[in-house]
């Protein structure tokens, strides 16, 4: 039933941070922006032709604060990195924030860390090799 994943959407809260951030820092491909009536779609293009949705509302929304444990929510997105100490150096300087530094993960055969992007999104980089 089920083809492919279309795409992951975010709602944004900063766009300079959030540009910065996936299109610098991660260096996404940025592809279209399509005007909508009081919201407009930021896309960015990502491995394998998913796409990541930012919605940037025209009018003033309150934020949400939910625990990263709190049962039933969508956790993280989780990109895998060949270097992840320079994501760890670089991530604070793009508007992203460390909640777990690198760390090898033994069960997993891995270097793990958590992050947030500059919208408050959790990230999660991985590195399967040193």
């Amino acid at each position: 039933m089920i083809k492919s994943i279309n795409h992951f959407s975010v709602n944004v809260k900063n766009k300079a941070l959030t540009l910065k951030f996936y299109g610098e820092f991660l260096k996404l491909e940025r592809l279209q922006d399509i005007e909508m009536e009081d919201h407009r779609l930021i896309y960015f293009l990502l491995p394998g032709g998913i796409k990541l949705e930012f919605i940037e509302y025209y009018f003033s929304t309150g934020e949400i604060v939910t625990p990263f444990t709190a049962k039933g929510m969508f956790r993280h997105l989780a990109f895998e990195v060949s270097d992840i100490k320079q994501v760890a150096k670089d991530i604070e300087f793009y508007g992203g924030l460390i909640m777990q530094p690198p760390k090898w993960v033994e069960r997993l055969g891995l270097i793990g860390m958590l992050a947030t992007d500059p919208n408050g999104c959790e990230l999660e980089f991985v590195q399967l090799s040193n």
